[in-house]
């Protein structure tokens, strides 16, 4: 009688640990994705791309002003200097021409 019932306890605890590794291995683990779980790290490093691109833009566009604001001075500070210099030609030819 004693054989019957250990031989059930063993197939009864063989049978519930047998389910309990089923039910861990049907778990995803932490390194497994779902596609959704993909879908969602793949919009967020978009969106993180995006915005430093946007940033990156942002800078340069604002490197491009500073620039063309220098081009701009540097040009008009040598149309003073060419302006200054034909007046002063012309006020040195006046001069010639009343010697």
């Amino acid at each position: 009688m004693k054989k019957p019932i250990t031989t059930l306890v063993i197939i009864a605890l063989f049978s519930l640990s047998m389910q309990s590794c089923k039910k861990e291995a049907t778990h995803t683990t932490e390194t497994e994705l779902t596609p959704g779980q993909k879908l969602d790290t793949m919009l967020h490093d978009l969106k993180n791309e995006k915005d430093t691109a946007s940033g990156k833009i942002d800078s340069t566009l604002q490197d491009i002003k500073h620039a063309t604001k220098k081009g701009v001075d540097a040009v008009e500070g040598a149309a003073v200097n060419v302006k200054d210099g034909v007046k002063k030609t012309a006020n040195d030819v006046e001069k010639e021409l009343k010697k």
